[in-house]
């Protein structure tokens, strides 16, 4: 099924040469993952599979995640995300600060059909191996700065809406 995001872009349809349904996208699934400890703090790793996203779609996914799981809502998650993707003018979609979200790998497929593996030789182990060691050197030590945490405490205690 596909749904209308334009709540969770920065870019709604204003346009009004745009046709109808320009920001509707499909996400196959949208799931927690393996956890990391980096600098005595757990981080979790999202997966989000889809056909295509919007500028800023998967930050704010993220955020309305984060927004459900504080119980920050007056209503129940699963309302407050479907009124979300209903496009309900009510539901302030927050979006998630970017340095604490890492895009790990991009897999493209050939339609619906197709298997999800990726492509051209990811799936060897020794790209693998590289892709986990340069993330473990470059990029994990950067999620676990103290700027980084700080900035990122800040946002779940002050950058969230109050009640919707």
């Amino acid at each position: 099924a596909s749904w209308d995001f334009s709540l969770f872009t920065d870019r709604q349809q204003q346009d009004p040469a745009k046709p109808a349904g320009a920001n509707r996208r499909s996400v196959k699934q949208f799931r927690c993952g393996e956890k990391v400890m980096l600098g005595g703090v757990e981080h979790v790793c999202l997966r989000v599979e889809g056909n295509s996203f919007l500028p800023q779609q998967v930050p704010r996914m993220v955020g309305l995640a984060v927004l459900c799981a504080q119980a920050r809502t007056s209503r129940p998650p699963e309302e407050v995300m479907l009124g979300a993707l209903q496009g309900e003018g009510a539901v302030v979609v927050p979006c998630a600060p970017g340095h604490p979200l890492v895009l790990d790998r991009v897999v493209y497929s050939m339609g619906e059909k197709a298997a999800s593996a990726p492509r051209d030789g990811w799936t060897d182990t020794y790209s693998l191996q590289q892709m986990e060691a340069f993330k473990r050197a470059v990029l994990y030590p950067h999620l676990a700065s103290p700027a980084a945490l700080q900035a990122f405490a800040t946002w779940l205690v002050d950058g969230l809406p109050t009640p919707q």
